[in-house]
């Protein structure tokens, strides 16, 4: 059985609940223009859970699955999807929705596609998961708004088998209903998928009524999740850069460039701490210069830079920043941090360099979703103690690799 494409819905994302698409009379407001978001409230949640359980609908075996997640990626990617609103959803209609309801631009999604093409042989090795005696397992993927490479963990859990639950961000809900659509174009069985946007308190009945979890967020999540046994829970990463003394300035900078500014500095990977050995000037006057040309819009097709859909919460941030800077605190770019270029407002790249003998700064580790990184000096025993924790340590101007790596 095949699910059918979704329904005009009214200008309204749809939910995939019970083997179809539906409308919400809870709604999450999207950016301006775009359709606004279909919410599942807690007692559908629950409901559709308990409806679940009680089916017998037979999962696909491992190679149906993993033919399946191939040829859905494959539609995802470069193919034509029937998601509903506003209708069949080519690459150029998908690219459009994003920079729209999100600020991504074309390079980035590009860029992203790609990355997540490489890692489809990887993920369709995606061992089984262990089935219950009383049915499949319902898997939940609670994805963030910051990147869709993030759907990588719902491929993963496709191949691994079981029901599989998406709960997208209602910031960036475009490519996670587009790939739940394609799964349905390819032959998944509508019964054992759903599409569950929800207001933030209603995770928790996700949570609840599902056997396996996987969770995207930060410390607020880890807190409350994070002893939960069948949670794998996916945060921000402690990522910084250790410049040898005696490196090469202009070298570093450019080496440096890119783990700051690459992905628009919304991957967990990027760097946000740089720790010079030697005189942090040299290298952070060049870094700064580098980040400062990196256009905004147009967007550059080796470093695109995303747009903030929300001025109210690009205007928040920047007023945060501001906050928690002081009179003695160096800025190493030159751009104002809340920029405007070809119509969409930006967060403009950004590298501080903290006073010294002040303390630990405020801002230093700070993981914003734009290029943002603090660049100060550190002894030789300051950065081997960085060895000791569960980060990753990137070395300029020495061997690779030297640090730690998780």
């Amino acid at each position: 059985m095949t699910a059918a494409a979704p329904p005009a819905t009214g200008g309204v994302l749809p939910l995939f609940r019970r083997g179809e698409w539906a409308v919400s009379r809870d709604r999450a407001a999207a950016a301006p223009g775009l359709p606004a978001v279909s919410l599942a409230p807690e007692v559908v949640i629950r409901t559709d859970a308990r409806w679940l359980r009680a089916r017998s609908t037979a999962l696909p075996d491992r190679q149906r699955r993993i033919g399946i997640v191939r040829a859905a990626w494959q539609r995802f990617a470069t193919g034509t999807v029937r998601c509903g609103v506003p209708g069949p959803q080519g690459p150029g209609e998908f690219a459009a929705a994003l920079w729209e309801g999100a600020g991504l631009p074309a390079p980035l999604v590009g860029r992203w596609l790609d990355l997540l093409t490489g890692l489809l042989p990887d993920v369709l090795r995606e061992p089984d998961r262990p089935a219950p005696a009383d049915g499949p397992p319902i898997t939940l993927v609670s994805l963030p708004g910051n990147t869709f490479t993030c759907l990588e963990s719902v491929l993963r859990a496709a191949v691994a088998g079981g029901a599989l639950w998406v709960r997208p961000s209602t910031r960036e809900p475009h490519s996670a209903l587009r790939l739940v659509a394609a799964l349905l174009e390819e032959g998944w069985p509508p019964e054992l998928i759903g599409f569950y946007p929800t207001a933030r308190p209603a995770l928790h009945a996700l949570v609840r009524v599902t056997d396996h979890q996987v969770l995207y967020g930060g410390a607020e999540l880890a807190a409350e999740f994070g002893g939960l046994p069948t949670a794998a829970l996916h945060g921000p990463l402690r990522v910084r850069a250790v410049v040898a003394a005696g490196a090469d300035p202009q070298q570093a900078a450019h080496r440096l460039l890119d783990l700051v500014a690459a992905d628009a500095g919304r991957f967990c990977t990027t760097v946000r701490t740089v720790y010079c050995l030697g005189d942090p000037e040299p290298v952070a006057t060049r870094l700064g210069a580098l980040l400062d040309g990196i256009p905004l819009a147009p967007a550059d097709p080796l470093r695109p830079l995303a747009a903030v859909r929300d001025p109210a919460e690009a205007a928040r941030t920047a007023e945060y920043v501001g906050r928690r800077t002081g009179s003695a605190d160096r800025w190493y770019t030159r751009r104002p941090l809340l920029d405007t270029a070809g119509g969409s407002t930006y967060l403009a790249p950004a590298l501080l360099g903290p006073a010294p003998g002040g303390g630990p700064h405020p801002l230093l580790g700070f993981e914003p979703p734009f290029p943002f990184a603090t660049v100060l000096r550190a002894t030789p025993d300051q950065a081997a103690a960085l060895a000791g924790d569960s980060g990753i340590t990137h070395q300029v101007g020495s061997p690779e690799p030297v640090g730690s790596q998780r």
